[in-house]
């Protein structure tokens, strides 16, 4: 866009280490370092050529999702059982969303949840999305990650 290019891996650095602060985690049975936030990194791009004046906007959205977990196998008990709800709960938020949208439906379901109003940009519009599961490789986890796997199949073939 005929700008100088601009080097920040000292922002990136300093940025990373006070995410890394904020992500809250609790030991439960499946995983003593059970994530028990949502970390949501959103970097803004801005460019004007200079020889014309005209100026895109950008943004990056980096997204840590907490895992869904089966409730039942956690043994989690107190807050660590609410959050634990509350996580699958905006995940379903978050799979009824990417669904309206895949179906083209009038009605997207955004304020079903904080999380997908904070992500709706990167969601909907004039955007494009890619999203990474990180499954786990034991037999003992091997429904979930076959329900999550029929999940995304489903509403990314719609």
């Amino acid at each position: 866009m005929g700008g100088k290019p601009y080097y920040f891996d000292h922002v990136f650095q300093s940025e990373t280490t006070q995410v890394q602060f904020y992500n809250v985690v609790a030991v439960t049975n499946m995983n003593e370092h059970s994530s028990r936030s949502y970390s949501i990194f959103l970097i803004n791009i801005k460019q004007e050529n200079s020889q014309t004046g005209q100026k895109l906007i950008d943004k990056l959205y980096l997204v840590d999702l907490a895992g869904s977990e089966k409730i039942g196998k956690t043994g989690a008990e107190g807050t660590v059982l609410d959050e634990a709800k509350m996580i699958n709960k905006s995940l379903s938020s978050l799979g009824n969303v990417i669904s309206a949208l895949a179906e083209g439906s009038a009605y997207v379901p955004y304020r079903d949840s904080k999380m997908t109003r904070i992500l709706q940009d990167s969601l909907g519009g004039n955007c494009r999305t890619t999203m990474v599961i990180c499954a786990s490789p034991s037999a003992y986890n091997d429904a979930e990650t076959r329900a999550v796997e029929e999940k995304v199949g489903e509403r990314e073939g719609q």
